[in-house]
C-alpha cells in the first residue's frame, strides 16, 4: 500500500473514529452515569484556586483524584476548536498505525479485519487506561466505558480500513490462506 493510501486510511479511519467519539460522548446517555457534576461548581473552584491549585493532575493520600483545568469551560464553543483539532489528529494518528497493522497482518476477511482493529483498541485500552483503576480508583464503570467506546471507534475504522484496502489493492485477496504441506 502506498503512502498515499496510509494517508487516506488515516483520513478515512480518523474521521470514523472521531465521528464515533462525539456520538458516544454528546448523543448517548451512558456517560452520565459514570462522570458526575459538581452541584455547585463555583464554590469548589474558588476553594481550589485559594489552596493554590493551578491546572494539572492532583491525588491525595485520602484516595481522591483530580483534573482541574481552569481555563475557557466546556460550554465555550471558542475553547472546544483547537480541542477538537487535536482529538482528531490523535484519532487520525491512530488510524494510521491501524492500516499500517492491518496491512500486514495476516488476517483475511473484512469482518476479521475489524475483529483484529477492535483487538488492537482493546490492547491499547489494557495499556493506557486499566491502570488508572488500578492506581488511582477511577470509577470501574468510567474505565469499562472508556473500553467500549475504544473498540467499537477502533472496530468501525478497522471496517472502513479493510474496505479501503480491498478497493486500492485490487490484487489484494480477503480469502483465507491454505495451509500447504510440507512434505
Amino acid at each position: 500500500m502506498k503512502t498515499k493510501y496510509y494517508l487516506l486510511a488515516a483520513l478515512l479511519g480518523g474521521i470514523v473514529i472521531f465521528v464515533w467519539g462525539a456520538f458516544s460522548h454528546m448523543a448517548l446517555p451512558w456517560w452520565e452515569d459514570v462522570m458526575h457534576r459538581f452541584p455547585n461548581e463555583q464554590p469548589v473552584v474558588d476553594a481550589l484556586k485559594a489552596n493554590g491549585v493551578q491546572n494539572g493532575m492532583y491525588y491525595g493520600m485520602q484516595g481522591f483524584f483530580l483534573v482541574t483545568f481552569f481555563g475557557q469551560g466546556m460550554n465555550d464553543n471558542a475553547a472546544m476548536g483547537p480541542l477538537m483539532i487535536e482529538e482528531f489528529i490523535s484519532d487520525a494518528l491512530a488510524a494510521f498505525v491501524l492500516a499500517w497493522l492491518l496491512m500486514r497482518a495476516n488476517v483475511r476477511g473484512v469482518a476479521k479485519m475489524g475483529l483484529f482493529a477492535g483487538m488492537v483498541g482493546l490492547t491499547g485500552w489494557i495499556a493506557g487506561n486499566l491502570s488508572n483503576w488500578i492506581w488511582y480508583n477511577f470509577a470501574f464503570g468510567y474505565v469499562l466505558l472508556e473500553a467500549v467506546d475504544q473498540v467499537i471507534g477502533f472496530v468501525l475504522a478497522g471496517l472502513v480500513i479493510a474496505w479501503l484496502i480491498k478497493r486500492e489493492r485490487p490484487g489484494f485477496t480477503f480469502e483465507p490462506t491454505r495451509a500447504r504441506s510440507v512434505m
